[in-house]
């Protein structure tokens, strides 16, 4: 099947090359000209505040590591898109358009995937604030720390402050395009299954809850082993300062890396792969 291996050529689990792919496609040039929705996207981003207060305030019963960064990052980088996304396929639902999407001879992969990308397309200009943002602010605030510091460390500070905010700003902008595609394919994955506004937000938000948190757990249990080995190492005459800090970067290198394969890579692919291969089952059994 086409939409099994991800389009003519196309590897399912090559994510550049089916955007790429999809942006040339006629199917992305029709979803360009639809009208965006953005009054029920802010409807789903309160419905979605609701949820996240429920389940933060029952991790917080039963689980000491819930970040609060995590939440407050993770929420929006996730659910504005995949609400964006939804409405495109909510509003063909709902016009009783979607037998358009059954009869055409399209591949169903490039279909799904030119709707994402189409919806999509305006969440670039966040990632770009994102990545111009970070080092200008670096830098301001690495001047007025040198200048605060030592008159002559002005230059040295704005440099540090520079090279430290545009890792994190590429860093930022990677990690907000990845959430991007991770809501976006929850929520096609959500919509073709259940057909309505309220169930497909109510459970893409539930599920966004439940990775954020599992996301949370990993940090803190990465945090706990990485402070009970320096503890050792300082009860054993080692330097324990050093130990956790070596060992808290390599922690949050590996952690960032596994969650952008995983998370922003993978996981995208597996759900729009399932989509493409269930699309005209899923669409006609909510007819």
């Amino acid at each position: 099947m086409a939409g099994a291996a991800g389009g003519p050529g196309v590897p399912w689990w090559n994510v550049l090359a089916l955007l790429r792919a999809a942006r040339r496609s006629p199917f992305y040039r029709a979803e360009c000209r639809q009208p965006a929705r953005f009054l029920p996207v802010l409807a789903g981003a309160g419905l979605a505040g609701l949820v996240f207060l429920v389940v933060g305030a029952l991790g917080g019963f039963c689980c000491m590591f819930v970040p609060l960064a995590a939440m407050v990052l993770s929420v929006p980088a996730t659910l504005l898109p995949a609400f964006l996304v939804a409405e495109g396929l909510l509003g063909e639902i709902e016009a009783d358009t979607a037998e358009g999407l059954l009869l055409t001879a399209g591949d169903r992969t490039e279909v799904l995937w030119a709707k994402l990308a189409a919806r999509l397309r305006g969440w670039r200009v966040v990632v770009f604030a994102a990545a111009a943002v970070c080092p200008a602010a670096g830098g301001l605030v690495g001047g007025m720390v040198g200048g605060e510091a030592n008159d002559g460390e002005v230059l040295t500070g704005l440099l540090a402050g520079l090279a430290i905010g545009a890792a994190s700003g590429a860093l930022a902008g990677l990690l907000l395009a990845g959430q991007a595609l991770t809501g976006g394919a929850l929520a096609t994955v959500m919509v073709l299954h259940w057909h309505r506004r309220a169930a497909g937000y109510a459970m893409v938000s539930l599920v966004t809850a439940g990775m954020t948190m599992a996301e949370s757990v990993a940090w803190g249990v990465a945090g706990v082993v990485v402070l009970s080995v320096a503890m050792e190492t300082g009860r054993g005459g080692g330097d324990a300062a050093w130990v956790a800090v070596a060992l808290g970067l390599l922690a949050g290198a590996v952690l960032l890396a596994l969650r952008v394969l995983v998370v922003n890579w993978l996981l995208p692919a597996l759900l729009m792969r399932y989509a493409a291969e269930n699309m005209d089952r899923l669409l006609l059994a909510g007819r």
